[in-house]
């Protein structure tokens, strides 16, 4: 720990590291501020005022979803109605939004390529519960949101063949994240009078 500290504190790369690691925070509290109220209109003023380009692609990562055809139409908007150097600094935000915007959906793009490839992958295999339970560590949101539309689609189509395989994913799935029979254990000690 102390050898991390140091790390940090006293190479380009740590500093760096902390650096991003400030960033992400101060746009996390940036958006919480902002709360329930937050639409595109806040949205776009917060991207604005933001102090640097860590925190501007720290909150594209956190707001991504928010950044549709209809935030760029206002930002478009915004930026016919200005001039001079405002209207640079809102053009330079835009290309920035649109270059941070297409880098996160390619990366989706390429994790929902892996994950629906590991999924084939376990799908093939001769024992689909011993594929699954050896790749349980490559299981992320992702792979999930793979395995449910795999699931919805398989439902959809009746598939037969495709859907008992499915379930021994899901099976193999709920039993590892299930608490150990130990923990029911303590948790009904602790529950007793």
């Amino acid at each position: 720990e102390e050898i991390q500290k140091q790390l940090l504190a006293e190479t380009e790369y740590g500093r760096n590291i902390a650096f991003q690691n400030h960033e992400i925070q101060e746009a996390v509290k940036t958006l919480q501020a902002a709360g329930k109220g937050l639409d595109r209109e806040k949205l776009l003023q917060i991207l604005i005022d933001a102090p640097n380009e860590s925190r501007l692609g720290a909150l594209v990562s956190l707001t991504r979803p928010g950044l549709d055809y209809i935030f760029f139409q206002s930002l478009t908007e915004r930026i016919e109605k200005a001039g001079g150097e405002e209207k640079k600094k809102l053009e330079a935000l835009r290309t920035a939004l649109l270059d941070m915007t297409r880098r996160i959906d390619q990366r989706m793009e390429e994790e929902v390529k892996r994950a629906n490839e590991l999924l084939e992958n376990i799908l093939k295999a001769e024992d689909i519960q011993k594929a699954t339970t050896d790749n349980l560590a490559q299981f992320g949101e992702v792979f999930v949101q793979v395995l449910n539309q795999a699931l919805q689609d398989a439902n959809q189509k009746n598939d037969a063949e495709r859907m008992p395989k499915l379930q021994q994913v899901v099976n193999v799935l709920q039993q590892a994240s299930a608490p150990p029979p130990e923990l029911d254990l303590l948790n009904e000690l602790l529950d007793t009078k």
